[in-house]
């Protein structure tokens, strides 16, 4: 017989992967080994809460679920759930997936809302008047619930009402896996720090004020519901609670629903022109998170958006969104049927060819209800924009790299100087046709700067590279190299300057955000640090500088749970990377080690 606590709970890491692919048949979640303590203290507590001895037996009451049930049911009540086996799986979803969550959580993500998103929702409905949004996850309902604040903010801000003959018909679809997270959701009753960070008069509009002795306040009871390796999410009873008013929670319907799903009912899940779906995906495995970016890109409308969590990526998920740089963050949208096919972009590797100026912005901001881009001009653009292979050395000796123009007469080393060879004069064509000399080239001069900064020689380096810049001053490779050199000088405002410049001609510039964020760290500025930390993992997931500061800074913060995620999103990928790689003048197995002393001495 097991002893139901944690300590003495004998489960091994064969236990782990047979829940662990337990849950990925039934459920569609992943876990990593990284989950191994979350996994444990969760079966441990549903253990000792079902009263069942043996890990094995209630391995098999598992086993004997029946997910389409756990699927269908729905707070309303209809599809209860009446199998014990049904149930207790549900439970264990629910100490395994539940986040807390706050209102406005994500506040770029709200600013692109309020300031972009729906107000142009708003303009293209004005003939039906109907909008209808999809908060996919929504946790204990401070996502939907700001949504539908956003909404009746910006509908009164252009002079709609929500109500009346005229009035707007505005359908908000919130759902989650966990059951009782959405009775909570439904019953829209909040503490007062729950609140914290509203602006008065959001609080007097939007929720009415409660008080007593014993008023039970959201979000969840801990006696109810266990969150491993987190501080209870329940705040008990308090004499002061906020209701969330009438007109607010008519906008919602709360749904009990799987994203794992293999379909999705259409009655529900359909002509979306928004959708929410953030840090959901990161509980599913790769080909689950592309069934479900599918389904829910089936489920909008077209030209409808898509906002994923900041740690969350399409790249190599789903390549049908247009992608969306504005008000300093990015998110998605659904092409219109005429609208050229959008740009695949690879993870980390910025697009680097030939744009006119504004061309970038039109590209990544994606089309506009009234006024459609020139599309055959765009598409050439595309056409012409080049990704590079940064895997492929850089053939500094190849003949079709020309040397950099004349400088001076005396070359900094770097690049060896060209032999002078007797050029045998052609005869003139019998054409009289001029044929146009080719113009100088901004990559030769870039790859000898950027061989020399590898071999800190900043002094050659910079000559070089100016030469770029005067050759190639709005190629973001060349301003991105700039600034990794002026970084390296000590003139960070200049460096600044340049990553700023990049990243306005190319929003996906993953060096840029990187040497941005690192300024800010040092200037102080964590928030804006963090931000620009968070922009350089969206664009690439595996960035392990962004993961090993993130980690940093959250360790520095006391945040010890986010640093822990960091350092191991460091260590995997770390494991991706070749073993003689050096990254920031460390080598991989260095950097491992520390990393893995990191999380060993946060882990206790």
């Amino acid at each position: 017989m097991r002893e139901g606590n944690n300590d003495s709970l004998n489960f091994t890491p064969e236990d782990f992967r047979r829940f662990a692919d337990l849950l990925h048949q039934k459920c569609g979640m992943y876990f990593d080994d990284s989950k191994f303590l979350v996994m444990k203290t969760a079966v441990n507590d549903r253990l000792k809460a079902s009263e069942i001895s043996e890990i094995g037996n209630y391995y098999q009451l598992l086993l004997a679920a029946n997910v389409e049930t756990i699927m269908e049911s729905t707070i309303n009540g209809t599809g209860a759930l009446h199998s014990p086996n049904d149930r207790e799986m549900r439970r264990l979803i629910e100490i395994l997936t539940v986040n807390e969550t706050q209102f406005f959580r994500n506040k770029e993500h709200f600013r692109a809302l309020r300031e972009d998103v729906i107000p142009r929702l708003i303009k293209r409905h004005q003939q039906d008047r109907q909008l209808r949004i999809w908060s996919a996850g929504c946790s204990t309902g401070q996502e939907p619930y700001s949504l539908a604040i956003e909404i009746c903010e910006a509908l009164e801000k252009a002079g709609e009402k929500l109500s009346g003959p005229f009035g707007w018909k505005v359908t908000i679809i919130a759902s989650d896996i966990s059951d009782r997270a959405l009775k909570v959701a439904n019953l829209g009753r909040y503490r007062r720090e729950d609140l914290r960070g509203l602006e008065p008069h959001i609080i007097q509009r939007y929720f009415l004020s409660l008080s007593g002795p014993h008023m039970q306040t959201a979000p969840l009871d801990p006696s109810q519901l266990i969150s491993p390796n987190r501080a209870p999410m329940s705040r008990g009873f308090d004499r002061m609670a906020y209701q969330v008013n009438p007109e607010i929670k008519s906008m919602i319907k709360f749904h009990h629903f799987n994203l794992a799903s293999a379909v999705y009912p259409r009655e529900s899940y359909s002509n979306f022109d928004l959708v929410l779906c953030e840090n959901v995906t990161i509980y599913f495995s790769p080909d689950v998170t592309q069934r479900v970016i599918q389904n829910i890109y089936k489920s909008m409308a077209d030209g409808g958006f898509l906002f994923i969590g900041y740690s969350e990526t399409l790249w190599q998920i789903n390549n049908s969104f247009r992608l969306v740089n504005n008000n300093d963050t990015f998110y998605y949208q659904k092409p219109f049927p005429n609208d050229p096919p959008p740009t695949r972009y690879g993870r980390s590797l910025p697009m680097t060819g030939p744009l006119k100026e504004g061309d970038s912005a039109r590209l990544f901001g994606g089309t506009t209800d009234k006024l459609r881009l020139d599309r055959q001009k765009l598409s050439d653009a595309i056409d012409n924009a080049k990704i590079p292979d940064r895997t492929a050395p850089v053939p500094l000796n190849d003949a079709t790299v020309s040397p950099p123009p004349k400088i001076n007469s005396a070359l900094p080393k770097g690049l060896p100087p060209k032999s002078p060879e007797k050029v045998e004069k052609k005869a003139e064509p019998a054409s009289s046709i001029p044929v146009p000399a080719t113009p100088p080239d901004w990559k030769g001069p870039l790859e000898a700067g950027l061989k020399l900064i590898r071999e800190h020689d900043f002094d050659s380096a910079q000559v070089y590279l100016a030469e770029a810049l005067k050759l190639g001053s709005n190629q973001p490779l060349v301003l991105v190299a700039m600034a990794e050199l002026k970084t390296k000088l000590g003139a960070y405002n200049e460096a600044a300057e340049f990553s700023r410049k990049a990243i306005s001609l190319n929003p996906l510039s993953e060096e840029a955000h990187l040497i941005l964020a690192m300024i800010h760290h040092r200037e102080g500025r964590i928030q804006d640090s963090i931000a620009e930390f968070q922009k350089t993992i969206y664009i690439n997931i595996d960035s392990v500088m962004a993961h090993w500061r993130l980690g940093d800074i959250f360790r520095s913060l006391g945040q010890n749970s986010a640093a822990l995620r960091e350092y191991r999103s460091t260590l995997s990928s770390l494991e991706k990377r070749r073993p003689d790689e050096i990254i920031e003048d460390l080598p991989i197995e260095l950097l491992k080690r520390t990393c893995e002393q990191n999380i060993k001495q946060l882990g206790k």
